[in-house]
Parts: structure tokens; sequence; C-alpha cells
């Protein structure tokens, strides 16, 4: 069985108060700790202008910390509103965090459900699951390097291609959750192998590490480092 940590919950920081610096600093210090260990992975959320998840307002950034900080530990997006985000901006953002750890990257991505996370695109609350699993695809082709469409500047078409590109290229995608997938299909971009995944999200993720780049197993915790909070995958 796969251990990983997943990181979620409110913070008790009130308002004047400069904790958040802490609050990153214990998770670096959990993110090494099961890195050492030998967990699977470690997982961040992304939320907004609330208590309740406040210091994951951008998993790009920290996982590039988290990135730098570990060795062998997978870096998981968990998960990326897809809708708040154009496609080529995560997918450079998340091809830097993939070079930054040598290829460790994964994601998934979720449709968002709170309104108040949306004060960032307020137009794509109403069409949120349908933009989501519209942009899948496009994702996923934007990962294996391949050129897109998009208007600049001036409203005319352009073909850009995102760079840097990912360490790998291969993903795949798991299924969002039934009452958003199509009648009779499987989701658009999805590969027919995929595992299903909870609360709505639909994850793109690539290949495990093989046996020879595996991590070691599991060493007793040095005294006085951190106990992280584990869930199995």
């Amino acid at each position: 069985m796969d251990l990983s940590v997943m990181f979620f919950g409110a913070d008790s920081t009130t308002a004047g108060e400069a904790r958040h610096t802490e609050t990153y600093e214990d998770i670096l210090a959990v993110a090494r700790t099961a890195d050492r260990l030998g967990f699977h992975a470690v997982w961040t959320p992304e939320r907004h202008f609330q208590q309740v998840g406040q210091v994951f307002p951008s998993p790009p950034v920290l996982s590039a910390a988290l990135a730098v900080a570990t060795e062998r530990i997978g870096i998981r997006a968990g998960s990326v509103v897809l809708p708040l985000h154009h496609p080529l901006r995560v997918a450079e953002d998340w091809a830097v965090v993939d070079n930054l750890s040598h290829g460790r990257v994964g994601l998934s991505v979720a449709t968002g459900w709170h309104s108040k996370d949306f004060t960032l695109a307020p137009e794509q609350y109403a069409d949120r699951r349908r933009t989501a699993l519209e942009t899948i695809p496009r994702l996923r082709s934007l990962w294996a390097g391949e050129p897109a469409e998009y208007p600049d500047g001036t409203g005319d078409p352009v073909s850009v291609t995102p760079s840097p590109g990912p360490c790998r290229t291969p993903c795949r995608c798991g299924s969002p959750r039934p009452a958003t997938r199509r009648p009779g299909r499987r989701p658009a971009g999805c590969a027919p192998e995929c595992s299903a995944r909870p609360s709505g999200r639909a994850g793109t993720s690539w290949p495990r590490r093989s046996p020879a780049t595996a991590p070691p197993a599991p060493r007793p915790p040095t005294s006085g480092a951190p106990t992280p909070t584990a869930g199995s995958r």
C-alpha cells in the first residue's frame, strides 16, 4: 500500500499575526520527513480568500518549494481548479515544477465549487464543469508539447507551444464524478485504464517510478522530526 501526505484545513492565524511563515516551514518539514520515510506523494490543494486552505492559493508555487526540498517523493496538485486558469498557464507552471523535481509531478484537476474562489474568474462559475471537461484534452496535448492556437493581444490567432516542456510527456486522466460524465462515454481526454477519483475531480497523473528509481525502505524517524499525517493514496 502506498501512503501519501495531503495538506488541507483551516489556518489558526488571526488578523495581524504573522504566523504563515511558520506554517510554510511546517509544511516543508513534514514533506522532508515523508520523503525520508519513503512516502509515495505529497498533495497540496488550491483555495482562495477563505480561512480553510488560506495558505494554499497557488499549488505550483508551493510545489516548486517542495520539489527542491525533497528528493524522491511525488509532488501532487490536489487539485488545480481548472476553470480559474488558462491551460497554457497551467502547462507552463507545472512543467517548471516537473523540471525542478526531475519528473515527480502529478496533477488532479477540479471543477471548483465554492463561489468565492471564482472571484478570480466570475464568468466561469456557471459552466465550470463543462469548462473543466473541455480543457482536460487541451491540457494533455499542451503537456505533450503540441502547439495550440489562441488569440494574442491584438485578437489575432497565433500558434504557441508551452515552454519549458516537462521531464516526461506521458499522462493519463482519471474520471470526474458520474454526474459530470457524458452518458455512454468516458470523459474527454481520459485513457480507459485510468481509475475514477472522488469529489468531482478529474486527475491527470504521470507514470509511477520504476523499481530502479523507487524510494528506499522507510527508516525510523530521527529524534525531534515532525510526524506527517498520512492517508492512503
